[in-house]
């Protein structure tokens, strides 16, 4: 089901983990991450910002296209707000669906623990869904 919503993902004690955006669209994806502690105080946020057939948007402090974080020694969320620029540059809110999470568990012949989460975007009618993809990776050593 799609909302204009936050999308909310947990980040888990321990993990360190990254974000990675890929846009397809031709309007601007500007997606704004928010981490914050269980008593809703921001810890970091980062702002991306993307146009394109499937390219990689940028984070707009430092040009990179990733952001890291933790790991944190307590129990963090990370919000997901995707919007998209239309004429004269207006920015709405895109409709966002999920998070689809993916839990690996250790393996004997591959040991490592990880949690991949996505969220994705529709900023038009065309119902595609992958006008904006935000890919974030957790995983314990």
């Amino acid at each position: 089901m799609s909302s204009t919503t936050p999308k909310t993902i947990a980040l888990n004690p321990g993990y360190r983990g990254f974000v990675v955006i890929v846009v397809h669209a031709g309007y601007k994806q500007r997606v704004f991450l928010d981490v914050r502690d269980i008593q809703n105080t921001q810890i970091t946020s980062a702002t991306f910002e993307g146009q394109g057939a499937k390219a990689y948007a940028k984070n707009k402090f430092d040009n990179r296209l990733h952001w890291s974080f933790g790991p944190f020694d307590y129990r963090a969320t990370l919000s997901v707000k995707i919007t998209h620029m239309e004429a004269g540059d207006r920015l709405v809110d895109s409709k966002m669906y999920g998070p689809l999470e993916v839990d690996k568990q250790p393996e004997p012949d591959y040991p490592i623990k990880f949690c991949q989460s996505m969220v994705f975007s529709e900023d038009a009618t065309d119902n595609d869904r992958d006008d904006c993809i935000v890919s974030v990776l957790q995983y314990l050593q």
